[in-house]
């Protein structure tokens, strides 16, 4: 006998739940089936007006407060490691192929402008940030800095001599090389890691003080090697792992030299 989504999609069903044994038209991602999108979206877009939040939001704080923030954060924690032990015939885990299949899709989605999924979410994502938008701000920051005081010196350079009054800003002339080099691989990571964001970070996780965003190959066996910065800062070196790992992994690099570069030439 033919059964169907209990969600009321109409699709036939591919499977059954775990837990409670019912049919359901997606093997994984419940987003896949038409019904639980349509569903979500009204969640998302309706608000409650006494919070000023959506419903999925205060859905989310509810939860977060029965089951505590720590389960959240151990529950994606444990999906990742077990993403990352389903290994295929070309020795890429069940992340990377996630990410790849997600990037070739939003590459291919193009719209009637001749956007792509890519630079669409970008384009949210900048407007999301404040009423003038990332790009615009940026501008005037930019502008903002060029501008002269009466001592000639620009915002840059005021900004500057501020840090170093303070403490904060060791000048070049009195730093080693080691923290010369580590402040420019750290500049070029930052870039990579804004340019490169869903490459990297395929599930969205917030970079924050319980997510660090790691060098797989340290950037202190990268000064000691004499490596170019550019190639440590690149982004197929660049990963988002939790806190602890990052703290016990210290100077250790979990890929060798040959491998590094390996993976930065498959990128140019």
């Amino acid at each position: 006998m033919t059964e169907f989504c209990i969600h009321g999609c109409g699709k036939i069903a591919v499977r059954l739940t775990k837990k409670s044994k019912q049919p359901v038209c997606f093997e994984r991602n419940a987003m896949q089936c038409p019904a639980v999108a349509s569903n979500m979206t009204k969640t998302r877009n309706t608000i409650d007006p006494e919070s000023g939040k959506s419903n999925y939001q205060l859905a989310n704080k509810k939860s977060a407060e029965t089951l505590g923030k720590d389960w959240f954060r151990d529950n994606k924690l444990k999906h990742i490691e077990e993403q990352k032990q389903i290994i295929f015939e070309d020795g890429k885990n069940a992340l990377q192929k996630q990410a790849e299949k997600a990037m070739q899709t939003m590459r291919n989605n193009i719209d009637n402008l001749g956007k792509n999924g890519l630079q669409r979410r970008a384009e949210k994502m900048a407007g999301n940030k404040g009423k003038s938008g990332h790009l615009i701000s940026g501008r005037k920051s930019k502008a903002s800095n060029l501008k002269l005081d009466e001592n000639g010196l620009s915002g840059y350079e005021r900004g500057i001599l501020k840090r170093r009054e303070k403490g904060l800003l060791i000048p070049d002339d009195l730093k080693t090389d080691w923290e010369v080099y580590r402040n420019i691989v750290n500049k070029l990571t930052n870039k990579n890691f804004e340019k490169y964001y869903w490459e990297i970070n395929p599930n969205n996780i917030k970079r924050s003080k319980e997510f660090h965003l790691d060098h797989i190959y340290s950037a202190y066996d990268g000064f000691k090697n004499k490596i170019n910065p550019e190639i440590i800062a690149n982004w197929t070196n660049l990963r988002l792992i939790d806190c602890k790992s990052n703290i016990s992994k210290g100077c250790r690099s979990d890929v060798t030299l040959e491998e590094l570069l390996i993976n930065c030439k498959k990128q140019i």
